[in-house]
Order: C-alpha cells, then sequence, then structure tokens
C-alpha cells in the first residue's frame, strides 16, 4: 500500500522499491535514515505552516529562539458555564380522565386533563482555545507568539438548576520542539538532520543518540497533537 501511494506521488518513469528489495551497502542504511528524518521534519514544518499559520518569518524569529532557550508549543482549553435564564411551561398530560354525571336530572359527561408545571434552567456555555509558542517559561510578552485562536458559544437546557459544565475550567498541554528547530538550516529553513557515524555510542543506523533524540521528539509530540 506504501509503494502505491509513493507511485502516485512520483513520475511514471521512477521505480520506487522497499530498501530491502533493493541492492545497497551498510553506509546506505545512514542515508536513509537521516533522509528518512529529513523528511519527516520537513511534513512537520508543513502542517505547522499550513494548519497553524506559521510564516517563514515567524520560523526564523524560532530557529533564533531555539539557539539559547527552550522552545515549546502551548494549546490553551478554557470552558466557562454560566446561568442564563430560567423559564417556566407547562405540559399536558398524554392521558384525560372521562367522568359521567347528571345535573338537574340531565346526563353530563366531563372530561379533565393534567397539567405539569415545568421549569427549564439555560445555561450559556463558551468554549476557547489558542495555540502559542514560547520560548523559555514566556514570561515577557516578547517571549511569545499567538498562532490560531477560536471561541465558540452554545446554549444548554437542563430541568435542575445545577450547572451542566463546571462553572469555569482551564487546562493546557506543552510540547517542546527545540529539537525541531535546531535541525532547521538557518538561511532556507531546510531539514539538516544528519547521524555523527563518530560518536563513541554511535553502533548502527538505528541505536545511536541522533535517531533515539528524533524518535523521543516525534513520540511527545504525537502525544500533545492527539
Amino acid at each position: 500500500a506504501a509503494l502505491e501511494s509513493v507511485r502516485l506521488v512520483l513520475e511514471t518513469n521512477r521505480d520506487p522499491q522497499l530498501p530491502s528489495n533493493a541492492h545497497h551497502q551498510y553506509d546506505d542504511k545512514y542515508l536513509l535514515t537521516e533522509s528518512i528524518t529529513n523528511a519527516a521534519i520537513a511534513s512537520q514544518i508543513n502542517c505547522l505552516s499550513f494548519v497553524l499559520g506559521i510564516t517563514t518569518e515567524s520560523l526564523g524569529q524560532l530557529a533564533r529562539w531555539s539557539e539559547d532557550k527552550a522552545v515549546s508549543l502551548r494549546l490553551s482549553l478554557r470552558e466557562t458555564c454560566d446561568f442564563d435564564r430560567k423559564e417556566e411551561h407547562k405540559v399536558e398530560s398524554p392521558t384525560k380522565q372521562d367522568t359521567e354525571g347528571s345535573v338537574a336530572g340531565m346526563p353530563v359527561s366531563m372530561t379533565s386533563r393534567v397539567d405539569t408545571v415545568v421549569m427549564d434552567y439555560w445555561w450559556t456555555y463558551t468554549s476557547t482555545y489558542e495555540i502559542i509558542v514560547f520560548c523559555g517559561v514566556g514570561q515577557e510578552s516578547d517571549d511569545s507568539l499567538q498562532l490560531v485562536s477560536r471561541s465558540g458559544q452554545e446554549q444548554l437546557k437542563t430541568s435542575c438548576d445545577r450547572a451542566p459544565r463546571q462553572s469555569a475550567n482551564t487546562v493546557s498541554h506543552d510540547v517542546n520542539i527545540t529539537w525541531l528547530l535546531r535541525h532547521l538550516t538557518p538561511q532556507t529553513m531546510l531539514p539538516r538532520f544528519s547521524i555523527d557515524r563518530a560518536q563513541a555510542k554511535c553502533r548502527t543506523p538505528r541505536r545511536n543518540k541522533d535517531v533515539e533524540t528524533a524518535g523521543r521528539y516525534f513520540s511527545e509530540f504525537v502525544a500533545w497533537a492527539t
């Protein structure tokens, strides 16, 4: 299935193959690992650009932040539920009662129905979220940049005077993207991941510090995004 998807993207004169089916040398495994990781970096940058609206200028600013500080994305969600009003209305009973009798010797019949008074309580539920990027702890106003923000409101109805949601609730989730930014070329913002094969702990294309660090980063980002 993966090969079929790749063939749709590539030109018809290209013939992609799985690495296990192509003749290669051992060093090619390092090159393949680096290429895949750089493709993952480029894909994530595209997502941040098209989904969150990070421009090339903003990306350059974030890369400069990452030179000496940690840079993080934060998703914040705030919910409020405020009482709006209460309304009273009558609900007719689905059943009725017929009564027969006589008045002044004349037979009469009466039909009665019970009406129930129901009280409705209305609440205004508001949900607001934003995604920001910040360096360090984001203490100063110049240390953060808002990427996207949305707000929505809905009317909720209950049959009692108890709020259906918490009166106020705020949650936030952070993910550190310093690794991503430090693997971009400063001038072009293109990926520049590579494996330092001279490291003493670099044993294989998979078992080395650079790939393990990349794997942890992408796992943390996936957990944050989902």
